[in-house]
């Protein structure tokens, strides 16, 4: 699935692939990483008993357990006119792009992503949840 991307020169298609960088994801997803077929592509967990389901549908369901690192809708891999990049969904513990910070508690809620590997941690610093994101040229 392509997806624009802008550049100096303009906007290039690229293809996104999402890699588990901890181990807390390689039973979620394949080492090989998994291609994004559709933008967006929202990331989350399964509601626990009595919490009532998401609003959206979640993509890539992530196993968690109490206390939560990862909120029911927690982040997605989002395109804008501009390029695409990474959209906290209003999570609890926010959502970490190549050191920046996006969420409820910090200034921005999307940042875009940059051509090669990005890395995402889901639920805070000491989060076991740790995403690649590579960005390639279609």
């Amino acid at each position: 699935m392509a997806s624009p991307f802008r550049t100096k020169s303009g906007i290039t298609p690229v293809k996104l692939t999402l890699f588990p960088l901890s181990k807390a994801l390689h039973q979620v997803l394949p080492k090989e990483g998994l291609p994004i077929p559709k933008l967006p592509f929202s990331v989350g967990r399964i509601p626990a008993e009595l919490e009532t389901q998401t609003t959206m549908p979640i993509d890539l369901i992530v196993p968690d357990s109490r206390p939560f690192q990862i909120s029911r809708q927690h982040f997605a891999l989002y395109n804008k006119p501009d390029g695409c990049g990474v959209l906290d969904l209003g999570s609890t513990l926010g959502t970490e792009l190549n050191g920046e910070f996006l969420g409820q508690h910090f200034n921005k809620d999307f940042e875009y992503l940059k051509m090669g590997k990005n890395k995402i941690t889901a639920g805070g610093l000491d989060s076991p949840f740790v995403f690649r994101v590579l960005v390639e040229p279609e």
